[in-house]
């Protein structure tokens, strides 16, 4: 994010996290600009399935993120976020 560090008060993501390289990175960044005391709010897209890389609603996934530009790494499921 091309901002300085502590730079907002708040920060706000809604169904954005994912076009970053990996919603870690997004963390970090969001992180970096808030400012100490500050108020962070987001809402995302979790895959219902990811469980499974070799099935046939991963290939489907993976085609509809590499058409609008979504990293693969980027698809989390329920429980990665737990």
């Amino acid at each position: 994010i091309p901002f300085e560090d502590s730079a907002f008060d708040r920060v706000l993501a809604v169904d954005s996290a994912y076009h970053f390289l990996t919603r870690e990175r997004f963390l970090f960044e969001a992180s970096r600009v808030l400012k100490v005391g500050g108020k962070f709010g987001a809402a995302d897209i979790i895959a219902a399935d990811s469980k499974t890389r070799n099935g046939p609603w991963f290939w489907k996934r993976r085609l509809v993120c590499s058409l609008v530009g979504i990293p693969i790494k980027n698809v989390y499921g329920a429980a990665q976020y737990r």
